[in-house]
């Protein structure tokens, strides 16, 4: 925009001193030199009309571009969220396979929340093909994997289990993919200044982590410390002599 405003200068410049020369040259009179200002006074103006209104449709389209960068933004992190809950939740279910006394219809039921949560997302609007793969992949993951959780309703060996635990964690490790994806979609669609406050959110986040874990810690090691309060009193060995 900058460089069609000179441009825009320097032609009315040119016009201006071209004008300017011929009036000299032919020896315009008062008269003559008053309607000749007039004529580039006009050309000036037709101009300037010009530019405003290219500087508007600039304008409205960086706007625009910057709507849509926005919108896409939050999709990526809406969509991460969503990847990191339903990762989470089959692994909590594959960690329970080697468990007792589960309630296997309700690993199931969050199993198939999850799927919910995947088709409900409106694959139309989303920006990037690539995803759409991914999400259809990891739907069909989780549909294998309710099944495993409805078989774990008997009793299984261990190397069944072993392989009921692999198919459960297999919508998780593309769960964990797609996360990465759309990490990078992320990346390209960000400022340089968001990256870098996303970055210190993230270091602000482990900081936090590490000191939650420090007061875990120490709050075992306190409770181990401590004596029990259920401590039984022996009787006295002494009695009192009336």
């Amino acid at each position: 925009m900058e460089k069609r405003t000179a441009v825009s200068i320097a032609v009315f410049s040119v016009i201006s001193i071209g004008f300017f020369a011929v009036g000299v040259h032919v020896g315009l009179n008062a008269e003559q030199w008053a309607a000749w200002i007039q004529a580039i006074g006009s050309i000036g103006a037709i101009l300037a009309a010009v530019g405003v209104v290219q500087y508007q449709r600039q304008n409205e389209i960086r706007r625009a571009a910057e709507r849509e960068r926005l919108s896409f933004q939050r999709k990526m992190y809406a969509m991460r969220a969503l990847f990191m809950e339903i990762a989470q939740r089959c692994h909590t279910v594959a960690g329970k396979v080697y468990g007792d006394h589960i309630t296997w219809e309700l690993e199931k039921t969050h199993l198939q929340e999850a799927r919910a949560m995947l088709t409900a997302l409106p694959v139309f609007d989303i920006p990037d093909s690539g995803l759409v793969m991914r999400i259809m992949t990891i739907v069909t993951g989780l549909r294998t994997a309710e099944a495993m959780a409805e078989a774990m309703k008997t009793p299984r060996s261990k190397s069944v289990r072993d392989h009921i635990a692999s198919i459960l964690l297999t919508p998780h490790d593309q769960c964990l993919e797609a996360i990465v994806e759309v990490t990078n979609q992320l990346a390209r669609c960000s400022t340089e200044k968001e990256l870098e406050l996303a970055w210190q959110s993230f270091e602000r986040f482990k900081d936090n982590m590490q000191l939650a874990k420090k007061v875990m810690a120490s709050q075992q090691q306190k409770s181990k410390s401590e004596p029990s309060d259920s401590v039984i009193k022996e009787p006295s060995d002494k009695q009192n002599v009336s």
